[in-house]
C-alpha cells in the first residue's frame, strides 16, 4: 500500500504539494480563480464586495430563501473544504441529478481551484 492511499496522509501530501505550488495560502502567488492573474486581494485574490451587496440584498435573498449573510471568508467552512477538495463526490451528484435537483457546475481552463481536469 502507498501512502497516498490512507486519505489522511493522502491529504495531507496533497496539501503540501498545493502550498509549494501558490505559496502563501493567505496570499497566494497567483489567483486561484484565473491563473493568468496576480492575487490582489489576501484571502480571495478577488473584490468581491459586489457579489456581496447582489447576495445579501433583499429581493435575493426572499427568492432564494437565503438563511443568513453571505461571507466570503468563512474561516470555519475554509478549514473543512480543506479535507474535501479530493474526494470524488461524483456519486452524490448523481443522486441529486436523479431527484431533479438543479445544480450548477463551474470549471474553467485557467481556473485552479476548478479547473476542467476536475470537471
Amino acid at each position: 500500500m502507498m501512502l497516498t492511499e490512507i486519505p489522511i496522509l493522502s491529504q495531507s501530501v496533497c496539501y503540501l504539494a498545493e502550498l509549494a505550488i501558490s505559496g502563501n495560502p493567505i496570499y497566494p502567488s497567483f489567483n486561484p480563480f484565473d491563473m493568468r492573474e496576480p492575487c490582489e486581494h489576501m484571502m480571495t485574490c478577488v473584490d468581491n464586495s459586489k457579489l456581496a451587496l447582489f447576495l445579501n440584498n433583499g429581493p435575493f435573498r426572499k427568492v432564494s430563501k437565503a438563511m443568513g449573510q453571505w461571507d466570503e471568508c468563512d474561516d470555519n467552512v475554509r478549514i473543512i473544504m480543506l479535507f474535501y477538495a479530493q474526494f470524488n463526490y461524483g456519486h452524490i451528484l448523481s443522486e441529486l441529478l436523479n431527484n431533479d435537483v438543479a445544480v450548477l457546475v463551474y470549471n474553467g481552463d485557467k481556473d485552479y481551484m476548478a479547473n476542467w481536469m476536475g470537471a
